[in-house]
This record gives C-alpha cells, sequence and structure tokens, in this order.
C-alpha cells in the first residue's frame, strides 16, 4: 500500500504538458529538496510541447519559462517562440510574449532582429499594444531596435494619450543611449513635453533629461527657462518625482554656468525655508552642493538642513543626510568638521550602511588639534561593538585616518606607536594584522625621530613570552625583529648583548619559520654590533634644529668575546640543522662568518672593518608603487627585437616551424614554458606582458611627490598573522626609563620628519581614461544648438497602397540585411542568404534569407527546405506576401545531425515555390570555426598535449593573396609573435586547427595541423576554392 502512494505521489509531482504555470509552481513546492530534478523534467517536457501549434498551449509553455528564467535558468533558447507568440492578435497572448521577451532575452541575442516588425507594428497599434511594446523596447533595446524604432517612438510623444506620451518620453533616453543620431531630430519635441498638460508626461520628461544631462550639461542650457518655471509653480511643490528631477537637472545646469547659478539662489533659498518633503530637500541641497557652492549663506543653511536630517529618528533619512555631509565635504571641508560629534554617534546605529558610511565620512574630519581624541572615541566604540567584522573595519579606519595625507596630522609619533603596539595586542583579522605589522616598520624606517623609543618598545614585544607562544603573532614578531636588528645601535651595550642571547636562544626552534628566519636575520646583525658598537650619533645626521642622540658604548673583553663567539656556535647547530631551508640557509651563513672570524681572530688579523661593511649601509624607505609613477616613453617599444644579429642566426630553424614538428620526449623543452613557471619570474622578458600591472594603481592620484612623498609600504618582509593578547606586557613600555646613558633630543611631543624621495613627474591615468572615455561618448558629442538638417530626420511611418511603385519602396529607408551573401537572382526574385552560430548549439545554423520581388505584382512565396538524414529543421518563420520592389526576411534555423557531413557537402538545399531549380546554400567549414587568442607557448603545449593530424597544402610563390584576409574569412586569429606566420581557431565541438604558412623552395605551404581530419580536408578545400576564385 505504500508502494501504491509512493508512485502516485510521484505521478503528481511530474508536470504533465499543458498543465498551467500554477500547476507547476505547486508541483515545484510539492518537491522540496528535490527543485533541480524538477525544473530539469519541467523544461524537457516545455521543450516538447512548445512547438506545437496550438498558441495557446505554446502560450502557457511561455509563462513557465519566464518563471523559470526568473529562478536562473537559461531559457533564451525559446527567443523563436516567443517572437512568434508575439506576432498574434490575441492581447493576453502578446502581453505573455513580450513580458517574456523583457526577462527571458537579451539585447544580444541574435533572433531579436526577427521582432523588430512586430514592435514597429504594435507601436502604431492600440494604446494596449503600444504600452507592451514600449516596456519589451527598453529591456531589449539595441543599436538596431533603437535604429529602426526611433521614428515610431518619436511620433508617439504627439499621441492624444497622455499614458502613451508618458510611455514615449521614458523610452527618449534608452532610444539615443543605443542610437545617438536620434537626439538631434528628436530634442525639439522631448523639450515640448515639458510643457505638457499632463504632469505626470512632464516628470516622464525630466526623467529622461536627468541621464542626458549627465553626459554633458552645456548642450542643455536651453533646458533652463523652463525648469526654473517648473520649480516656481506651487501646484508642482506636491510631485515630489517631478520637483526632484527638475531640481536635480538644474544642479547639474548650474555647475557649468554661473550665470544660472545666481539666478537660482532666490527660488533654491525660498524651497529650503518652506515646508517641503524629505526626497525634494535631499535632492534640493544636492543641487545647491553641486551648483550654488560658492554662494556661502545658501551652504551655511544646507548644513543646518544636512545635520538635521542627520539626527532624524528615520534611519533612511539619517543615511541621507550622510550621503549630503560627504557631498559638502568635498566642497567645504573645513566646514563640516563641526559636525564630528554628531557623525561619530552613528557609529553606534544598528544600520550597517549608516555606520559605514559615517566610518567614511570621519576620515575627512579628523585634524591635528582632534586626532587623538578622535582615535581615543573610536577605541571605546571598537571595545563596545560585538561585530568582530566591524571592529576589524575600525581598526583599519583609524589607521586610515592616521595615515591621511601622508601622517599630515600626526603630531606625535611616540603616540602612533604604541597605538600599533595597542592594537596588536586585539583579537585581529589577518588582513587587519597585516596592515598594523606593516605599519610599525614604515613608522620606523620613513620616522628617525622615532627609533630610539621604537627599539626600546620594540624590544619589549620580541622578548615577551605571550607573544612567542602565540602562532597569530608570527607576523608582528618579523616586523618587529627586523627592526630592531636594523637600530639595534639605538641600544645599550649590555642591552645589544642581551638581545643577541634572546634572538639565538634554542627554544625559538619551535616558532614559525619565518619567524626563526627573521630572527635570525637580526641576530647576525646584532652581533656586529656587539662586536664592533657604535655611538647612533656617528651613524645618522640630525637636522639644523634636532639634537644628535648620543648613547655611550662599550666593547667586550677578549675573554667574553672568546665565550660569546664559542656560545653562538653551539646555540646555533639546531638552526643549522632545521628542516626549513631559509632558517637553515641564514644560521648556516652566520656560522660561517661566525667561526671564520674566530679563526683570523685567533691568528691576530682585524677583520672588524669588514664585518662592519656586511651591515655598514642604513636602507631608505622605496615606494613599492615607484614603477607605475613614471610613464613609459613614447619611443619604447616592447615587440622590438633587442639583438637582430640573433634573430638573423635563428632564421634557418624558426621557433615557428618547429611547433609544427613531430614533438615528443624532452625536445619539447626547447619551445614550450608553461605559464605558471613565468608567471612569478620578475626578470622574464615576454612580449605578452600583463597590462593590469600598469593600471593597478589607477585609482590613486599620481602626482609629483615635492618633499614628502605619499606613505610607503616596505614589501621587504613576510606575510603578517592574528591578533595577540599580550596589552599587559607591553604597558611597561608606554613608560620607559631615559637613564641609559645621555640620550639627548627625545623624540617625545615632536612631529618628526617622515622620509622619502623626490619622484619624477608623471601623468594622471585616471584623468586619461576620464577622457578616452568621454571621447566613447557621443551622447556628449552631439551639438544640440546646431540646426537639425533634412538628412537627420527620422523617417515617419506610412502605410502603403496596394499599387506600390519600385521608386516608393527604394526611398523608404527599410533595413537590409547587412553583411549578406548573394545566393541566386532572376527576372522574379533575388535571393540573399546570412549564416550565424551560436556557441551554445553547436550543431545548429541559423540561415536567413532576404528574398526580393522584382515582378509588376504582389507576390508569395514559400521556402521550402529538402528534409534530409543530415538535419532537420527547428523552426522556419512564415512567409507573407511581397509587394512590388518589395523584400521580405525568412529565418530557417536548422540542427545538423550529421555536423561532419554537412562539413564534406558543403551545402544546405532548398527550394523556393513557382521555381524549376533547387537552391544550394553553402556551408563553409569557417562557418563551424571560432577565431581564438593564444600564444606560441599555449600552442607548443596542445600540440604536445592533443593527437594532431598533420595535412598540407602548397600554391606557387608567385599566387597573389591577401594573407590577412585569407585567414580572417577562415575565422582564425593570428597566434601572438608570430608575426602572421601562424593561424589558430577552436570549432564550435572544441576541435583545435592551426594552420603555419611557409615559404620554401619557391612554394607557399599551408601546414594544417588538427584534431579533426574531417574540418582540415575542409579547411584546405575552402583555401584552394578561395585561392582559386583570384
Amino acid at each position: 500500500m505504500s508502494l501504491m502512494k509512493k508512485r502516485i505521489k510521484e505521478t503528481m509531482a511530474k508536470p504533465l504538458i499543458g498543465t498551467s504555470l500554477q500547476d507547476m509552481v505547486k508541483g515545484l513546492r510539492s518537491n522540496a529538496g528535490n527543485e533541480q530534478a524538477f525544473i530539469n523534467q519541467t523544461i524537457a517536457d516545455i521543450k516538447k510541447d512548445i512547438v506545437t501549434s496550438d498558441m495557446k498551449r505554446k502560450a502557457i509553455c511561455i509563462q513557465k519559462l519566464t518563471y523559470l528564467e526568473m529562478l536562473g535558468q537559461e531559457t533564451n533558447w525559446s527567443g523563436f517562440h516567443i517572437i512568434e507568440l508575439s506576432a498574434k492578435q490575441s492581447f493576453w497572448m502578446k502581453r505573455v510574449a513580450y513580458l517574456a521577451a523583457q526577462i527571458c532575452l537579451h539585447e544580444s541575442d541574435d533572433v531579436l532582429m526577427l521582432i523588430t516588425n512586430q514592435l514597429k507594428k504594435d507601436l502604431q497599434g492600440t494604446a494596449y499594444e503600444s504600452c507592451n511594446a514600449c516596456a519589451c523596447f527598453s529591456a531589449i533595446v539595441n543599436e538596431s531596435l533603437a535604429r529602426d524604432l526611433a521614428a515610431e517612438l518619436v511620433k508617439l510623444l504627439t499621441s492624444g494619450k497622455d499614458f502613451l506620451r508618458r510611455r514615449a518620453c521614458l523610452m527618449m533616453y534608452p532610444m539615443c543611449k543605443e542610437y545617438p543620431d536620434a537626439l538631434r531630430p528628436s530634442f525639439a519635441k522631448m523639450k515640448e513635453k515639458l510643457k505638457d498638460s499632463d504632469p505626470t508626461v512632464v516628470a516622464a520628461a525630466c526623467v529622461s533629461f536627468v541621464e542626458l544631462v549627465k553626459h554633458e550639461p552645456k548642450q542643455y542650457i536651453s533646458l533652463a527657462p523652463i525648469l526654473y518655471e517648473i520649480i516656481k509653480e506651487p501646484l508642482n511643490q506636491n510631485n515630489d518625482l517631478l520637483m526632484t528631477k527638475a531640481i536635480k537637472i538644474l544642479g547639474m545646469l548650474a555647475s557649468v554656468e554661473l550665470r544660472l547659478a545666481k539666478i537660482l539662489v532666490e527660488p533654491f533659498n525660498s524651497l529650503l525655508q518652506s515646508n517641503i518633503t524629505s526626497p525634494i530637500l535631499f535632492e534640493l541641497i544636492n543641487a545647491c552642493i553641486i551648483g550654488l557652492n560658492k554662494h556661502i549663506p545658501t551652504m551655511k543653511t544646507c548644513l543646518g538642513k544636512i545635520n538635521m536630517m542627520i539626527q532624524d529618528n528615520e534611519g533612511n533619512i539619517r543615511y541621507c543626510g550622510l550621503k549630503l555631509l560627504g557631498l559638502m565635504m568635498t566642497k567645504h571641508p573645513k566646514a563640516v568638521i563641526e559636525s564630528r560629534d554628531t557623525v561619530l554617534a552613528c557609529l553606534s546605529d544598528p544600520d550597517d550602511s549608516l555606520r559605514r558610511t559615517a566610518l567614511e565620512l570621519l576620515i575627512g574630519m579628523v585634524t591635528k588639534k582632534n586626532i587623538c581624541e578622535t582615535v581615543d572615541k573610536l577605541l571605546v566604540i571598537v571595545e563596545k561593538s560585538e561585530n568582530s567584522y566591524y571592529r576589524d573595519e575600525l581598526f583599519l579606519k583609524i589607521i586610515e585616518i592616521i595615515k591621511k595625507d601622508n601622517y599630515d596630522n600626526v603630531t606625535d609619533f611616540e603616540w602612533y606607536l604604541k597605538l600599533l603596539s595597542r592594537l596588536s595586542t586585539q583579537q585581529l583579522e589577518q588582513s587587519v594584522f597585516n596592515v598594523v605589522s606593516k605599519e610599525i616598520s614604515n613608522i620606523m624606517v620613513r620616522v628617525p625621530d622615532i627609533r630610539l623609543f621604537g627599539v626600546t618598545l620594540l624590544k619589549t614585544i620580541i622578548t615577551s613570552h605571550n607573544f612567542l607562544q602565540m602562532a597569530s603573532g608570527s607576523n608582528l614578531l618579523v616586523e618587529c625583529a627586523w627592526c630592531v636588528g636594523e637600530y639595534i645601535y639605538y641600544l645599550t651595550s649590555e642591552e645589544t648583548l642581551q638581545m643577541l642571547r634572546h634572538l639565538i636562544n634554542v627554544k625559538h626552534t619551535s616558532l614559525n619559520p619565518d619567524v626563526q628566519a627573521s630572527f635570525l636575520e637580526a641576530a647576525f646583525k646584532t652581533f656586529i654590533e656587539v662586536v664592533d658598537p657604535r655611538d647612533p650619533a656617528d651613524i645618522e645626521e640630525a637636522d639644523d634644529d634636532d639634537e644628535v642622540i648620543s648613547i655611550p658604548k662599550t666593547k667586550l673583553s677578549d675573554d667574553d668575546l672568546t665565550n660569546l663567539l664559542a656560545e653562538i656556535d653551539s646555540t646555533l647547530t639546531p638552526f643549522a640543522q632545521s628542516t626549513h631551508l631559509e632558517v637553515q640557509e641564514r644560521a648556516c651563513f652566520m656560522l660561517a662568518i661566525v667561526r671564520q672570524f674566530e679563526s683570523l681572530r685567533e691568528q691576530g688579523i682585524d677583520v672588524i672593518d669588514e664585518l662592519r661593511y656586511l651591515n655598514d649601509e642604513i636602507l631608505l624607505p622605496v615606494n613599492p608603487k615607484a614603477q607605475s609613477l613614471i610613464e613609459v616613453p613614447e619611443d619604447l617599444h616592447l615587440d622590438d627585437v633587442i639583438n637582430p644579429e640573433f634573430e638573423e642566426a635563428g632564421k634557418e630553424d624558426t621557433p615557428d616551424a618547429y611547433l609544427f614538428d613531430e614533438l615528443s620526449g624532452d625536445k619539447n623543452v626547447k619551445v614550450t614554458k608553461s605559464k605558471s613557471e613565468r608567471k612569478g619570474n620578475a626578470f622574464y622578458i615576454d612580449d605578452d606582458y600583463d597590462d593590469d600591472l600598469f593600471e593597478k594603481d589607477d585609482d590613486e592620484p599620481k602626482e609629483t611627490v615635492k618633499v614628502e612623498m605619499k606613505p610607503v609600504e616596505m614589501d621587504t618582509f613576510s606575510n603578517g598573522a592574528e591578533g595577540l593578547t599580550a596589552e599587559e606586557e607591553l604597558r611597561k613600555a608606554f613608560t620607559l626609563s631615559k637613564k641609559k646613558g645621555t640620550k639627548k633630543g627625545s623624540s617625545k611631543g615632536k612631529k618628526g620628519k617622515v622620509t622619502g624621495e623626490v619622484m619624477p613627474e608623471v601623468i594622471n591615468k585616471k584623468e586619461k581614461i576620464e577622457e578616452k572615455d568621454k571621447e566613447k561618448d557621443k551622447l556628449a558629442q552631439i551639438d544640440l544648438a546646431a540646426p537639425v538638417s533634412e538628412k537627420e530626420l527620422l523617417a515617419l511611418p506610412k502605410h502603403r497602397s496596394q499599387k506600390t511603385t519600385v521608386v516608393e519602396v527604394a526611398q523608404q529607408n527599410l533595413p537590409r540585411m547587412e553583411g549578406g551573401k548573394d545566393l541566386c537572382k532572376n527576372k522574379a526574385f533575388g535571393v540573399k542568404y546570412l549564416l550565424k552560430t551560436n556557441k551554445k548549439h553547436p550543431t545548429k545554423v541559423m540561415i536567413q534569407l532576404e528574398i526580393e520581388n522584382f515582378c509588376e505584382f504582389k507576390a508569395s512565396v514559400a521556402v521550402l527546405i529538402n528534409q534530409s538524414t543530415l538535419y532537420t529543421i527547428d523552426s522556419i518563420s512564415r512567409t507573407t506576401p511581397i509587394p512590388t520592389g518589395g523584400y521580405i526576411f525568412v529565418t530557417i534555423i536548422a540542427d545538423l545531425k550529421k555536423i561532419n557531413s554537412v562539413v564534406l557537402k558543403g551545402a544546405i538545399k532548398c527550394a523556393a515555390a513557382q521555381t524549376t531549380s533547387n537552391i544550394a546554400i553553402k556551408i563553409p567549414a569557417s562557418t563551424f570555426i571560432i577565431g581564438t587568442e593564444l600564444s606560441k607557448p599555449e600552442l607548443a603545449q596542445i600540440i604536445k598535449t592533443k593527437k594532431m593530424i598533420s595535412m598540407a597544402y602548397s600554391v606557387s610563390e608567385d599566387t597573389k593573396f591577401d594573407v590577412v584576409g585569407l585567414f580572417e574569412s577562415l575565422q582564425l586569429l593570428a597566434v601572438k609573435g608570430s608575426a602572421n606566420k601562424i593561424w589558430y581557431g577552436i570549432t564550435l565541438k572544441g576541435d583545435d586547427i592551426a594552420i603555419l604558412l611557409t615559404n620554401k623552395q619557391g612554394k607557399i605551404g599551408f601546414d594544417v595541423k588538427t584534431t579533426d581530419k574531417i574540418c582540415g580536408d575542409a579547411i584546405l578545400k575552402q583555401i584552394k576554392e578561395t585561392l582559386g576564385q583570384q
């Protein structure tokens, strides 16, 4: 009984052909947990059912596909059926089809060329049909549709029905965006709609103008008087959409026209003082900041309104207030500083987006006077926050605030270094910990005045037991060890000796390998300092306004030095036996130096100077972006041959020819190096360099650095680790004793100078990109002030009579087939054809026929397909009577069952009624080939790993032909670096095909390598036919 129930349930869950959309939705819900299997079965059933001639059932199938598309399924294969349904007279079917077209089809689909005439017809139909057509047009518009339907859409602007005029106004921007040439002839009528009697039409026109004005505000100054009257009209102040769009346009216009800005002061201030809704207030303040930012009284009024918005109880209004405050900061940064406390209060708001916006604003409100107070308040918020992700973001913003303008707001770097040490004790994410650790070394390198305090503080960190025991603190230990080793001469002799013993402690063999390696590197520098102590005053030169730091040092006695060398020798032995190569290398290096030093010392040879030479130079900071700051010289061509003599010597055995040899064994290694091997090699020179390397930093302005350059991040250390919990260990370091020798000129309370290098003058790449983008923007280049010529006028749709002459048809600007090939022509008819394929459906070919009528009477032509075992017809569009001198399009979608046989035969046959012979539509092999970009090493790898078949064809070298044109007709692309000698492509089935062009012994050869012999034969056949035609 239970088995019977189970079968009944499965039967009920399975979709039935012809069931409604509601039934499918119920079935989907009843299959919870097995939705994908249900959807796959449903799509399979729909594919069987949608080919029916019953249009009602077809409409139900399309409804289901529309729903499945919204669930993420790919349904654009149904494009032809959707377009077929849209041609029906039934309004509900037409509505289903147009909704499906909006959701399932995309502007790049080839099938959209079939919907043009139907949209044109419906735009001239009833009001309901026009509205449906407009909605569909806005979703699938492309250049072709915009060009062909521009006249119909512009005509709707003068419709007697207000909702049609409103729809037409909204269509203007998508139409002009895809077909900019329609803007000038339609601009006058669009402008008239701003004076329309219906406020909704005026609002719709403003919506389109808002988008158009963004491209080039100067071209739309003529709209200002009309828009001015709109915002002055009291009745319009209750229309939020109309007022917000009109104010937005006026703000953009005022930013480029100062006279308009002066005129708008009075009405804008009047609106600010009146009781207006929040949307209008937001757009009004936004427009004032953009266009009236030089009028100080207006800006003060706007700032007061903004503060009221930030303190509002409604979260959305507070968010809008913060956005406006950020915009105000770009124009008047000093004026918004008073709102710092209000913004700080927003950091505790439960709304995440509001907190993030406030955090971004806070960066611009920090000054030298309030930076410490601001950071302290942020730290309090961090301690109260339970959201770890938000806490990490706050930590990063604290560092960003301090780093702003090259640490310009920092007056005490000791405070900053203490802060970094405090942050390092928090529970941080890996990325945040990396930033904190890098910043410590960055400050130590770039601020000489802080090094005395910094070395003492960092010494406490690397000797802390808590830090050493925590694996997450490895990155901090690496950075601190490097800093202590580099500036070890700031410690007293006793502290230096203690640090050396700590760095080579055998217990450290259990630490992270990166930490061990950095400790050994620091230990070697410390050892040199112990052997030959130096006073900081002898190393670093102070500026005129700074005092010299002096720390007296004492050398070790001979006995103590002997004991120390023996201790180092025994202690480093475990490190030298480490399984980690870098640790082992550094330990062996230091052991070798120590033993050699001891040996020479016993012989009475003094090598102190030589030993000091290894660590004598002071490292200077290097900007990791220094290379990108230098503009690439115009005369630098990376593709040029570096050594012409070498190039000449290698001509006899060219790499191109070698790629087509039978590759086997180790012979391959000479030619192919995988990209993975070359990727990490900074010294590898190749013409296929990565353009992204030169574009990574386009977000940051590249300027001439004067005295201080932007914060330098040292790239010389390893990656960081997670947070630590050793704050108690660091508290002693915050209050340091100064009774260590004579330490003059303490850095406490001094700003210190951030060292930098003067970089060469560069060009701002971001501005260049913006200029190029503006050049590509055709809407921004259109001059609306010039009169419209007759050639620019849009051809309005006309209804032709039954007796239409050839001349009248020719005068109409109907779209013709582009790129079509002549198939046949006689006194009665002329036929052209065009072939298209799709990667997603490799076995299908779309054949579009253009049939032209030369008879003196209207004729009907039915296209008949000769069915074959080689292919089946998925669909064929219906034909209509062709008027005299007119033409129609017929689209055939053929599914090739045996694609190789079709390629060999090279044709599909069809016939037209009332003719005596078949017409063979040629399908060359290149129809199924996709040109693919490839480099020579990648091609060599393909030839090595795949079984390639070789074949060849040659002609006399006297044969003249266009090499590039020939291979473009074959749909092949030149291999990079082959100088147009090697061409490559992939068939729709995934087979590789490569052709090498050679010239040997008076013959031009075509050497072909492919994984499909039939494809290779067909390509050689096409080459022979092409050369034979020439």
